[in-house]
C-alpha cells in the first residue's frame, strides 16, 4: 500500500511518503497544533470581562518563562488560542484591579488537543491560583457501563475491507453466511454514528471507520426493541488544526484496488473535512455441499453433491463532506452530506449429481447464475451542540434525513441429464428474478447531560424516528407451453412499510462502594407499523402502540437497570 500524507499548520509544513503496511508518521518534536480557550468573568458581578489579558507560557531548560501566545478577551469575555505546541504550560490571566490567575495546562495527543478551561472568575482581593493537568492516552479498547468501545482506526488487518471485516475481528461479534451480525449469538441492531443506516455491512469501507461500540446493555435511551444489544460504528471525523490530507492507493491479490482522498482545512471558526474512497475486487471463492437424504426409519434414500464456483466481482464507492462552524467556544454548528454507491455482480456456476444408495450415479446437471445488484444510499444531517462551562454538561440536537434504492436482477439456467445423457423432462429450468427498493427515513434527536459530580450524571432526551420502505421481487419461470416467463406469485413479493417510532428517556448513573457503577432510566415510547402487499390477494397489515388506554400507557414505560464491578485496573 502507498499513503501520501501531507500537513500544513501554522508555522510547518511537511511531506511524507509511507511504503509499507505499518503507517509512521514524522512531525517535529514542538509540532504547534493545541488550542485553550474559555471565557474570563467577574467572580461577583458574573459579568463577562472584555480586553483582560492571557498569556501562555512555557518553562526553558534553565527554568525561565517564555511567552508562546498572547490574546485579548472579546467583549463577551471569550478567548481562543490556538497554534499550541505539545507539552505543560502555564496560563495567566491578569486584568487591572484584579488579582492574576494562574493555570497549568498539558497539551497532549491525541486526546487533549483542545482544552476549553471554562468560566474563569476574577476576584479583586483574592489571589485564585488552580492547577489543572489533563493527560490521556488513546487505548485499544476501553470499558464503561453499557459498552466497550474498539478504537479500530488504525488497524491493518482489514485496510481494503468493509465493516464485516471489522466485526470479524472484535470478541463477542459473529457474522454469519450472509453477512449479519450477532451478539453473544443474538440477533443484534446496527447504528451508524448512533443512529439507523441504509447501509448494509458490507456496504460501509473500513477505511473510515474509526471505532466498534458494543452496547450489550442498551440504556433507556435506545429503542425497547434493541434487547439483544446494538453495534454503534463511528465513522472518522478529521478535525486537525490548520490544512492537511491523506493520499492512499493500495493494490492486492483477487484483482482488488483501493484507493482513498482525504482533506481537511481548519482555520479559525471553520473546519471542513471530506473524503472520497473507492475498493473494487473479483474474488473468487469454492463451495460444496454433500448432503445424505434418509427415510424416516435411517435408512438411505440417495446422495446429493454440489461444488459451487462463485466470482464477487464488487465496486464501492464512498464520499462524505463535513462542515463545522463555531459560533463561539461552546457553540457548534456541523453539517454534512455522504454517498455510497457499488456493484455486487456474482456469476455462480453450481455442479451437481444424484447417486442411489448403493452410489451409484443416477443424474447430473449444472445451474448457471448471472446476478447483478446495485445501490445508492444518501444521506444529510445537521446538528447544534452546545457545551457548557461545567466539565461534560452539553445539549445536542441533529437532524438527519437519509434515501437511496438498490436493484438486484438474476438469470438462472438449471440443467438434468440421466446417465445417458438424455435431457430429464421439465428440463432445462430457466427463471428470471427481478427486484428493487427504495428507502427513507428521518431521525430528530435532543439529548442533555448533566453531570452532578464526577461519578454522578443525568442524561435526558427524546428521539422520533420515522422510515419508509418500498420493496419488490419477482419470480418469473420460463413456462414452455406458453413460451414466456410467468411470474410465480408465491415466491414474489410487493410491499411498502411505514414505520414510526417516538420516545422521550431520563437515566440516572452513579458509582457506589468498591467500585460498582450502576445506570437506572425509563423510556417511553409510542410505535406504529402499516404495511400493504400489491399482488394478489392484496392486504394491509400493521400496528399502533399504545392504544391510549391506560393498560397500554404503562406498558409503553421500559425501565431498565443495569449494574458493573470495575476492575481495579478499568477507570
Amino acid at each position: 500500500m502507498l499513503e501520501t500524507t501531507f500537513n500544513h499548520f501554522p508555522h510547518y509544513f511537511s511531506f511524507i511518503i509511507i511504503e509499507s503496511a505499518a503507517t509512521k508518521l514524522i512531525y517535529p518534536a514542538q509540532i504547534s497544533i493545541g488550542r485553550l480557550y474559555g471565557k474570563v468573568i467577574d467572580a461577583n458581578s458574573k459579568q463577562p470581562l472584555a480586553y483582560a489579558t492571557v498569556m501562555i507560557l512555557k518553562k526553558l531548560p534553565n527554568n525561565q518563562d517564555t511567552l508562546l501566545a498572547g490574546s485579548l478577551t472579546q467583549d463577551n469575555g471569550d478567548f481562543n488560542i490556538s497554534g499550541l505546541p505539545m507539552g505543560p504550560m502555564t496560563v495567566l490571566i491578569n486584568y487591572i484591579g484584579n488579582k492574576d490567575i494562574v493555570k497549568k495546562v498539558v497539551i497532549s495527543a491525541p486526546n487533549n488537543l483542545e482544552q476549553d478551561i471554562g468560566d474563569v472568575a476574577m476576584e479583586s482581593n483574592a489571589q485564585l491560583l488552580t492547577t489543572v493537568e489533563i493527560k490521556a492516552e488513546k487505548v485499544t479498547t476501553s470499558l464503561s457501563l453499557e459498552k466497550r468501545v474498539f478504537n479500530v482506526d488504525k488497524s491493518l488487518t482489514s485496510a481494503g475491507g468493509n465493516a464485516e471485516d471489522i466485526l470479524k475481528n472484535v470478541p463477542s461479534i459473529t457474522i454469519d453466511s450472509d453477512g449479519n451480525a450477532k451478539l453473544r449469538d443474538k440477533s443484534t441492531t446496527i447504528y451508524v454514528d448512533g443512529k439507523p443506516s441504509l447501509m448494509a455491512l458490507n456496504q460501509i469501507p473500513s477505511d473510515q471507520i474509526e471505532s466498534i461500540e458494543v452496547i450489550s446493555n442498551p440504556s433507556a435511551k435506545y429503542e425497547a426493541a434493541t434487547t439483544g444489544g446494538i453495534l454503534n460504528i463511528v465513522m472518522k471525523k478529521n478535525q486537525k488544526p490548520g490544512y492537511n490530507g491523506m493520499i492512499n492507493l493500495g493494490i492486492g491479490n483477487q484483482d482488488r484496488y483501493i484507493g482513498g482522498l482525504n482533506l481537511n482545512a481548519n482555520e479559525g471558526n471553520w473546519n471542513v473535512s471530506g473524503f472520497y474512497n473507492f475498493n473494487t475486487a473479483n474474488v473468487h471463492t469454492n463451495g460444496y455441499l454433500y448432503r445424505t437424504n434418509l427415510f424416516n426409519d435411517g435408512n438411505i434414500i440417495n446422495y446429493f453433491n454440489q461444488n459451487s464456483n462463485l466470482f464477487f466481482k464488487n465496486t464501492f464507492q464512498t464520499g462524505r463532506l463535513n462542515v463545522d462552524h463555531a459560533l463561539n467556544i461552546r457553540n457548534t454548528i456541523s453539517v454534512n452530506a455522504s454517498f455510497n454507491t457499488g456493484l455486487f455482480n456474482v456469476p455462480v456456476v453450481q455442479n451437481y449429481n444424484y447417486e442411489s444408495e448403493t452410489r451409484q450415479k443416477t443424474e447430473y446437471g449444472s445451474r448457471q447464475t448471472i446476478s447483478e445488484n446495485k445501490f445508492l444510499r444518501n444521506s444529510a444531517e445537521a446538528q447544534w451542540k452546545k457545551m457548557y462551562a461545567k466539565k461534560n454538561k452539553s445539549l445536542t440536537t441533529l437532524a438527519n434525513y437519509a434515501w437511496g434504492n438498490g436493484s438486484n436482477m438474476a438469470n438462472w439456467n438449471t440443467t438434468g441429464f440421466n446417465m445417458e445423457g438424455n435431457m430429464l423432462p421439465g428440463y432445462p429450468e430457466l427463471v428470471d428474478i427481478y427486484g428493487e427498493n427504495k428507502s427513507n427515513q428521518g431521525v430528530f434527536q435532543i439529548d442533555y447531560i448533566n453531570p452532578i459530580n464526577d461519578s454522578t450524571k443525568i442524561e435526558l432526551g427524546a428521539r422520533s424516528f420515522w422510515s419508509t420502505r418500498d420493496q419488490n421481487y419477482f419470480y418469473s419461470p420460463f413456462d414452455y407451453v406458453t413460451n414466456e416467463y410467468i411470474l410465480d406469485k408465491e415466491f414474489s413479493q410487493d410491499t411498502r412499510i411505514i414505520e414510526r417510532i417516538n420516545a422521550a428517556y431520563v437515566t440516572y448513573s452513579g458509582q457506589m462502594k468498591q467500585r460498582i457503577g450502576f445506570q437506572a432510566g425509563l423510556r417511553f415510547e409510542q410505535s406504529s407499523m402499516s404495511g400493504t402487499t400489491r399482488l394478489e390477494g392484496a392486504s394491509d397489515f400493521g400496528y399502533a402502540y399504545p392504544k391510549g388506554n391506560i393498560k397500554d400507557l404503562l406498558r409503553s414505560l421500559f425501565p431498565a437497570i443495569y449494574f458493573i464491578k470495575k476492575d481495579r485496573f478499568f477507570n
